[in-house]
This record gives C-alpha cells, structure tokens and sequence, in this order.
C-alpha cells in the first residue's frame, strides 16, 4: 500500500461516513423539534410510575439514568443503552414509598445477534385507601374503602448503529385502576439515542412518552382520555478514574421546571463493594423544585447483584423512602465472547463463536491479561509461536517485529520490489526489510537522523504506544494539564500519546501506580495493545465472517 492508497482509502471513509452523519443530524433535529411540539401541547394527567426510579443503583446517584453505563434498568429509561448489555439479565426493585404504596419491579434483558430485547414489569398498589368527605370543613372518613394499583409493562428493543452510536425503542402499555370507582389503561412510546464519543465518556438523550393523543394516553372506562407527561430526557457519565463514575442528567417535562440530577459510584472496592451518592430535583410545583440528596451501597459478586438505595426527602419525612434491588447476569466466562463483544461493540452469535478455535501457548495461562488477544492474533497469524509450543510473552518486542505486526494486521502486502533500502542497517534481503520500508513510509515508525533504523533494537513501553496511538489515528491534544501516570512527567515527549491512550481504555493492564516509560516492551504488551487499534479491531472482526479455525 503506497501513500496514494492511504489517500484514497482515507476519501473512501469520508464518503462513507457522510450520509451517517447525515442521518445522526437529522434523527436530531427531528427529535428536537418533535420534542418541543410534543411539550408545548401536552395535556398530561397520568404519572409514568418509572419517575419515581427504575433501579436502586439509578436512584442512589441522584436518579440519574440517561447514560448510566452497562445498567439493565437504566435501559428501561433511555432504551439505547439496552446495545451495550453484555450478556443477559434478570432485575427486580422493591420500594415502600409513604409507608403505604409499595412499588415492585421485575425485568428481563437478552441481547441477540441482531439487537437487544427487553422486557420489564412495574407496579404500584395501595390497598383499603378510606374515602373522605368534607362535612362543616372538616375531613370525615366516608365508611367506603378502595384500592389502588398504577402498572407498566414495558418492551424493548435496542441495537448499535456504529460502534459508538447505539438507538433503542421502548413500548410501555398502562394500567390504572381505583377498585369499584373506574380503570383505565393505553400506550406510549419512548425513543432513545447514545453516543460514545471516547472509551470514557457516554452521552444519552431518551424522549419519554412522545406518542401524540389518541394514539397515546390512557383511556377510562367512563371514556375520558387523559395523556401521559412527555418528558425530555439528556445525560451524560464520565469514568474519571478507573474507578469513579459521575453522571448528570436533566429533564423537561410539560408545566414543570427544569430539573437536574447528579450522583457518583465510587468502586469496586476489594473487588465487589460499590458506593455511591447523589443529588435529585423533584417538581414542588410548576415553576420550582426540591433537591433532595440519594446515597447507596452495592455488592456485585459471581453475577449476582444487590443494590441498595436511600432517599432522603427534603419535604415531608415520611416520604423518605428505602431502595432495594436484586439482579443476576451470568459472568462471561467465553474470551472469545468477551473481547469481541468489547473490541467491537457488536454481538457474535453463539453458533459462531462455538467453531472459533483460538490457539493457546503452554505459557500463557488463561487468565493471563494479554491470553486473549494472544489467541487472536495467533490464530490471524499476525504473531507467532515458538516450536517448543510457548509464546515466550516476556519476551522483547524489537522495532522490526514490530513493524511486521502492524503490517499484518493491517492487511498491507509488504511484498515489494526492493531495489535500495532507504536505511544503512537494514539489508535488502532480511526478511523484515519489507515490512521496515512500509512502517516508514506510512509515518508508523521512523529511523534515526543517521540513516538508520536500528531494527533489533528492542522498544520501550513509551515508544510503543506513541506508534499505536499514530498507527490508530487518534487525536493526540496539543498540551496535557495532568500527568498520565506519576512516572510520566508532562514534559516526557511522549506523555501526550501515553495520555490519550490511557485515555481510550488501551492501558489499563498497567494499573495507576506508574507506567514506567523506559521499560522493553514485551510480546504480550503488542498483541494486547494492537488489539485496540482499529486495523487490530477489524482483524478481530474478520473472525467472525469467517469462525472455523
């Protein structure tokens, strides 16, 4: 591949991402506009019972859910987030609120090869509500008794549009019913959008209950029709440290102020404890609101989670109410599952992933931080063993190995006629001479200003990442305010790309404590780190087309 190709290739990408961008902007201002319209002529009666909290881990953080990352409740709020569920769930909450109405919810999330479905049930009930009549102004019980039950079923469907842009629809079907008074039932529609922009950093907007009347709304038996609060829903989360997570969400309801929502989840702590606290605004009236403050606790171990929130009203104190939920989703256990699910954001059916034989090494042990994506590039022949049947993952990575993976796992052709090698030490006939002449090329990796190219000469840690942020195109910023690690100071010329890189997720086998730049950069490190890169991440995909081993 020549310089000429790389050109045309680039054009090709932008061809092809115009009419995406396109549909984005338009989905958009759609969405937008239809939310305004839907706002202003809103008449609505009927509480949706999911805003009082789906999930305690949601509630905890300030009731925030609009991006709330790898949550099967908060998927039942924003329906898009529903793409990133990594294997199926169950979910339950239950909630005294008032100490009379008891709230109960009971959920289902299975992602299949072509999206995500869901399935969620909510209910509210009151029993032996006393009726009361105003007699000489004063409030006398009436001897009639009802009861009160408010319920939500709700289905889902959510699936990627591209790998950082994932869309989801939720159907929801009411129920409400007084006993012995009226009853009354309808359905709605809830439209979702996430966007990742970077490993860290998820963006999500819901539109809640957009159907106009009478398609939507709820319908009495005594035929009136009441419709159901369209609310307009925006957040975002951020993982600030590997384990920190903030959020913020804000809503726009019909006749009701803008409210905001915040919170935090400190964790895993010891590896299955989670804390958490927050902020959540909750309408007092039309034009303000009450802020009221959340706190919780979580303990995830083998799959099974138990959630527990607390939130404080700031208003009346009997409405102070105690959070729990329960769910279960089978750790994924299958690497092959696993990392192509993570590197690609894309679901692999199982009859695919049961043929996709990987090659192991004696050497490197299933748990391993690098098996993985050694058994990939093993298997795509970018790296190679050793005939004694080891990987030798310690081993040095030169900068002539180094070249070749990149080659391979870009799919570039390095067979070339090679008349003078552009390097004074590097022979025209060795076998890396090919791939050296078109790293070089390419701007992947330099020589030296004497002319040479030193190419057994093994790379550090700091070197290898700046060609695996380059060899990714990712935007390095011009000036870093904070170091990446406590090793890298911001005047190491290589901090940037070690920073953006940290940045994208690509290095977290090297922990927080420190990088150690200087360090030889070893043949587990490249299969790991090649692996994020998108050529690394297309190679992966390929085994899916293609499974049997």
């Amino acid at each position: 591949m020549n310089n000429q190709d790389t050109r045309n290739n680039n054009q090709l990408m932008i061809n092809i991402q115009k009419p995406i961008i396109n549909w984005i902007l338009g989905f958009g201002i759609c969405l937008i506009i239809v939310s305004w319209l839907l706002v202003i002529t809103a008449q609505a009666a009927v509480l949706d019972p999911t805003k009082l909290g789906l999930g305690a881990r949601s509630v905890a953080m300030g009731r925030c859910a609009a991006a709330l990352e790898l949550d099967a409740d908060a998927a039942f709020i924003n329906p898009a987030l529903g793409a990133d569920l990594k294997n199926w769930g169950l979910t339950s909450m239950l909630v005294n609120l008032s100490d009379d109405i008891a709230y109960n919810q009971l959920g289902v999330a299975v992602p299949q090869g072509f999206g995500t479905l869901g399935l969620s049930y909510l209910g509210a009930t009151s029993g032996g509500i006393i009726a009361t009549t105003v007699e000489a102004g004063r409030i006398e019980p009436s001897g009639f008794s009802f009861d009160y039950s408010n319920s939500l079923i709700s289905l889902l469907y959510a699936n990627k549009y591209s790998e950082d842009i994932s869309y989801g629809a939720t159907l929801k079907y009411f129920q409400r019913s007084f006993t012995s008074i009226s009853s009354g039932r309808g359905y709605d529609l809830d439209l979702g959008i996430v966007w990742k922009p970077q490993a860290k950093l998820k963006v999500g907007v819901a539109a809640q209950n957009i159907l106009p009347s009478p398609i939507g709304g709820m319908t009495w038996d005594t035929g009136a029709k009441e419709g159901i609060p369209y609310n307009l829903k925006a957040g975002v989360s951020y993982r600030a440290l590997d384990d920190v997570l903030v959020c913020g969400d804000m809503d726009q309801a019909s006749n009701r102020p803008l409210l905001f929502h915040g919170g935090a989840e400190w964790g895993p702590l010891w590896k299955f404890l989670y804390v958490r606290g927050g902020l959540d605004q909750y309408p007092q009236n039309a034009t303000s609101a009450i802020t009221n403050y959340t706190a919780g606790l979580g303990i995830s171990l083998a799959g099974i989670t138990f959630d527990y929130a607390y939130y404080m009203d700031n208003l009346l104190n009997s409405n102070a109410a105690h959070y729990f939920s329960f769910s279960y989703s089978p750790p994924v256990t299958s690497a092959e599952v696993k990392e192509v699910k993570a590197a690609l954001g894309q679901y692999v059916t199982p009859e695919a992933v049961s043929v996709m034989k990987l090659k192991t090494f004696k050497d490197v042990p299933e748990g391993s931080f690098a098996a993985q994506e050694i058994g990939y590039f093993a298997t795509l022949g970018i790296m190679s063993g050793f005939p004694d049947g080891t990987f030798k993952p310690k081993g040095k990575l030169t900068r002539a190995e180094m070249a070749k993976v990149l080659c391979l796992a870009a799919d570039i052709d390095a067979k070339r006629t090679i008349f003078k090698p552009a390097f004074k030490d590097v022979k025209k006939k060795a076998w890396s001479t090919p791939y050296i002449l078109e790293v070089s090329d390419l701007g992947w990796i330099k020589g030296y200003p004497d002319k040479t190219f030193k190419p057994n000469k093994p790379l550090t840690r700091a070197e290898a990442v700046a060609v695996a942020v380059k060899y990714s195109e990712l935007l390095v910023p011009a000036s870093i305010s904070r170091r990446p690690y406590m090793d890298v100071p911001l005047n190491h010329w290589a901090a940037n790309s070690i920073f953006t890189a940290k940045d994208s997720g690509w290095l977290d086998y090297a922990g927080d404590a420190g990088f150690r730049p200087n360090t030889p950069f070893t043949r587990a490190e490249a299969a790991y780190l090649i692996s994020k890169t998108t050529p690394g991440m297309k190679k992966i995909n390929s085994l899916k087309t293609s499974p049997k081993q």
